[in-house]
């Protein structure tokens, strides 16, 4: 990527096929603060930054995985 390409923004559905999960599950864990938050555009319009679920991965990808890394 040169210095002056944006980032694709991802869509929850692209979001759920990376992690593994239903867009329904990605939204719970959006609400219940285990995941990044989306950006916004608009109401109802919502992206996240590759970088932020590549980050959320690494840290263990999962709510049941970073609650398993705090209790260890």
């Amino acid at each position: 990527m040169n210095e002056h390409e944006l980032p694709k923004l991802l869509t929850i559905r692209e979001v759920a096929e990376i992690v593994g999960t239903s867009t329904r599950t990605v939204q719970r864990w959006v609400d219940d603060g285990e995941f990044p938050m989306p950006l916004r555009a608009g109401r109802r319009l919502l992206r996240w930054h590759p970088d932020h679920i590549e980050e959320w991965m690494e840290r263990g990808g999962s709510p049941s995985a970073i609650e398993e890394q705090a209790e260890a």
